[in-house]
């Protein structure tokens, strides 16, 4: 899972509603036939946000918490980067996550290679994965293998390789929340107010195919990340 791919299609889609996210029950949900072996989240420390680096802390935790040994978190980096504008001179900080997408094609394609299952998911629309997608395909032709893009995001790269690939619906991400506070021996981890489904009003069932028109293109490294809204 594209830790930051599947938050901002969420958050385009549906803003703050659904991001407390089940990614085993998610899973489950979509596969319900197959037994899964291991989730692998990809994702990236938080900068100079302390708020939203505190919630997405929370949801690590709550994840890790509820599903010890069944969630593998897998952290890249995000850098800072000087921009200066070249018309009036004003400049800003602006950032880029790293790694991620080389991460997430590593170890799909370990894994492939390695045998550790038949069927592979991968649930992002970065077609930057495409070429590790192709390995697997040609040298182990026997794993099925599947995307499930984050709402209001699709890669036709992705589409074309795995045809069995769908955009992950809303009711989907309603039926996997996490309870709304998750417990441990020693600790407590409760969904952060600002994602609280008492904020929003649930509009019920939504026509996907009206997202089309306003799929972005994959691969776009954006600021409004996990927690800048």
């Amino acid at each position: 899972m594209d830790g930051f791919n599947l938050y901002n299609g969420i958050h385009d889609a549906f803003q703050h509603r659904y991001l407390w996210l089940d990614l085993v029950k998610l899973l489950e949900n979509l596969r319900p036939a197959n037994d899964l072996v291991t989730v692998k989240y990809f994702t990236s420390t938080l900068l100079d946000e302390p708020d939203a680096q505190g919630r997405q802390a929370e949801y690590i935790g709550a994840l890790e918490a509820k599903y010890p040994g069944r969630i593998e978190v897998v952290m890249g980096r995000y850098q800072r980067k000087k921009m200066v504008c070249k018309v009036c001179g004003v400049q800003w900080t602006s950032y880029e996550e790293k790694e991620t997408d080389v991460n997430i094609a590593v170890e799909i394609v370990s894994d492939a290679l390695a045998g550790k299952a038949q069927s592979l998911y991968v649930i992002s629309a970065d077609s930057d994965l495409t070429p590790a997608i192709k390995l697997i395909q040609r040298h182990q032709p026997t794993v099925f293998a599947m995307a499930f893009f984050p709402p209001r995001r699709k890669s036709d790269e992705l589409l074309k390789l795995m045809p069995s690939s769908i955009v992950i619906g809303r009711q989907k991400l309603r039926d996997a929340q996490l309870p709304e506070i998750v417990t441990t021996d020693s600790r407590a981890f409760a969904r952060p107010a600002k994602w609280r489904p008492a904020l929003f009003e649930d509009a019920g069932p939504i026509d996907l195919a009206s997202l089309g028109a306003s799929i972005p293109k994959p691969g776009a490294h954006v600021r409004d990340h996990q927690g800048s809204r």
